[in-house]
């Protein structure tokens, strides 16, 4: 352990003759050497030599010369090594996992080497009148723990914490030493040729606010970019007495955990009110909401390209950070700890399928399921009496025909077990025009679940998962009680994260606990396709109208449309945009009045059944 700020450093020996050679000629001749075609041999070298390096001691001047060297390989073997877990759905394989975890081994050996050169440095100079060189020191080693971080929320792999306990001390350290304005130039940076160790440190601060592993693939690597270019003053600073009664963040430097709440903090029992700072992003949130306003080149999508160093992020990612960056929220709906197993199925079609599948499904002598939704307008009608003449009776509404009860007499369309002998899939066949056959299967997963909101599961799986899984994904989920199956529920993936034990955690937020197997199409289109839809009933409790679950591509809002339930044509309109997580999107819809659909005279009766559906959704 050092003894001058109390990093964490391992002890190290005099080099052998047959130590690495760190001097310049000697590591030049290294350099040229390495086989940078084979990418996983120079990546072995690189971090065989860090590890030696970090075990011995050299003079400080010497080991500060050898990292600064071995950055640009370093660097490109690690923008090499992440297109093997940037954009890979998860959960990762097991070499996808294991190329994650070598590349944050290889930046927490280049941090451990400038934490090193830190610490041999102030051991061997009494008075410091340069203070440049120390903050480079500083500077690196805040870079490579950020790298380290950064990668962790890239792969949704988790970090050890002491590195943020890392973090803080270096930050108290160059604010005791007045280092933190310091400029230090860095070739590697994306867009700012010059920062310093306050916007280092920050940049990390605000990425961890940012709520990383909610973010989808490729946007935490972007949002990290891009705040280089929105830091332009200090945004920590220390506490004052004004602060208690506000929802901002601090940084606890004498702690090993993120930023968080400041109402979290001032509960501690025990807490040193001197190691807490504030965390300004009053000035951050302007920059991001003028940036938002006036740039249009910013997408309204938020599928954005996994080239994380192009600036491109997207208005809904920009809102969402605003949002993560405002106020401190205090979450709404207590968490309850439970044990329950529960079946998940990911994705708008295996959801569909799922919900719907009697409807859109035929049973074969085989046992297999075969799909009959990819030929167009194929949905199965179901007649259903509706009393028109007595609108307050108890006929059926639409999610009657969709939900229809035992006692109505009617065949359940929903909630029918599967008799396949897996019972965790459906297999669906659809033959192309060439005859050529085309098998997908639809899978659902057994999950544990940890704790649960009004609006929330925590879910946790060890065993091998069928379905991969992204943050932004549609996901549906099977709950039993007292054994008995219930209707399929739909949320969406907000979180996930693999555990040390290889075991993978998500969080879903619930978005309704029914839904409707339902097909669309553009309005005054009948030859077109149906897409695949799901429809979510009104919650007045929540306050939240009925919506529609589409393909995040072509609709928007404003679009006609017509929706085919149970062989009967609604149409409708696209009313307002939820959200689009570029995996689907979420509508506020409007059924057309009577009065202004272009179609030839209906009878009374049509008139009365379209009058009936529409006032029931």
């Amino acid at each position: 352990m050092g003894k001058n700020i109390g990093l964490d450093i391992p002890q190290r020996t005099l080099p052998t003759k047959d130590a690495f050679n760190i001097r310049p000629r000697k590591l030049a001749a290294w350099i040229n050497a390495l086989p940078r075609a084979n990418l996983g041999e120079t990546a072995k070298q690189i971090y065989t030599v860090l590890q030696q390096t970090n075990q011995l001691a050299y003079p400080y001047q010497d080991r500060v010369r050898f990292l600064e060297t071995l950055r640009e390989p370093l660097e490109y073997v690690t923008h090499s090594m992440k297109k093997h877990f940037i954009g890979v759905s998860t959960p990762l394989p097991d070499k996808s996992q294991q190329i994650a975890l070598i590349t944050k081994e290889l930046y927490c050996s280049m941090a451990t080497g400038y934490s090193i050169a830190i610490e041999d440095t102030l051991a061997n100079n009494l008075m410091i009148f340069n203070k440049r060189p120390l903050a480079l020191l500083t500077h690196r080693s805040i870079t490579y723990i950020g790298q380290y971080l950064l990668t962790a929320y890239q792969s949704y792999t988790p970090f050890n914490e002491k590195y943020w306990a890392e973090l803080h001390k270096l930050y108290y350290f160059a604010e005791r030493r007045k280092l933190l304005k310091i400029k230090i130039a860095d070739y590697q940076h994306s867009f700012v040729e010059k920062t310093s160790v306050s916007t280092e440190y920050s940049r990390n601060v605000l990425l961890s606010l940012a709520s990383p592993y909610h973010l989808r693939q490729g946007e935490s690597g972007k949002v990290y970019n891009a705040i280089e270019r929105w830091i332009n003053s200090p945004i920590i600073r220390p506490l004052n007495k004004d602060d208690k009664s506000t929802g901002k963040f601090i940084d606890n430097l004498n702690s090993s955990h993120a930023p968080y709440a400041l109402s979290l903090a001032l509960n501690e029992e025990i807490l040193d009110l001197s190691t807490l700072r504030a965390i300004e992003t009053h000035d951050i949130a302007v920059f991001l909401e003028h940036e938002l306003k006036n740039n249009i080149d910013v997408g309204n999508s938020t599928i954005t390209t996994m080239d994380v160093t192009q600036p491109d992020l997207s208005h809904d990612l920009m809102q969402r950070l605003l949002i993560a960056w405002g106020v401190a929220s205090k979450r709404l709906f207590p968490r309850t700890k439970r044990t329950e197993d529960v079946k998940i199925t990911i994705g708008l079609s295996a959801s569909h399928q799922f919900i719907f599948q009697k409807a859109q499904t035929n049973v074969t002598d085989s046992g297999q399921f075969i799909n009959k939704y990819n030929h167009r307008a194929h949905f199965e009608s179901t007649e259903v009496k509706l009393n028109t003449k007595e609108p307050k009776s108890s006929s059926d509404d639409v999610w009657g025909l969709v939900y229809p009860s035992e006692l109505k007499g009617l065949e359940p369309l929903v909630e029918q077990e599967l008799t396949l002998q897996d019972n965790n899939f459906i297999n669906i066949e659809t033959n192309d025009t060439d005859d050529d056959e085309k098998t997908e299967k639809y899978y659902t997963d057994n999950w544990i679940i940890v704790n649960e909101s009004l609006k929330g599961l925590q879910i946790n799986n060890k065993d091998e998962l069928k379905n991969k899984a992204q943050v932004g994904e549609l996901v549906s989920i099977r709950r039993s009680i007292n054994g008995k199956p219930m209707k399929w529920s739909i949320g969406v993936i907000r979180w996930l994260k693999f555990n040390p034990d290889k075991s993978m955690q998500m969080g879903i937020e619930t978005l309704n606990p029914n839904s409707a197997a339902v097909g669309i199409r553009p309005a005054g289109a009948p030859n077109a396709p149906l897409q695949r839809t799901l429809m979510l009933p009104e919650l007045k409790t929540l306050k939240q109208p009925a919506c529609l679950i589409t393909n995040p591509v072509p609709w928007r809002e404003g679009n006609k449309i017509t929706i085919n339930m149970l062989g009967k044509e609604i149409p409708a309109t696209l009313t307002k945009s939820i959200q689009n997580t570029g995996l689907f999107a979420q509508f506020q819809f409007e059924i057309t009045p009577q009065e202004k659909r272009q179609s030839p005279k209906p009878t009374v009766e049509k008139e009365n059944d379209f009058e009936q559906v529409w006032t029931s959704i």
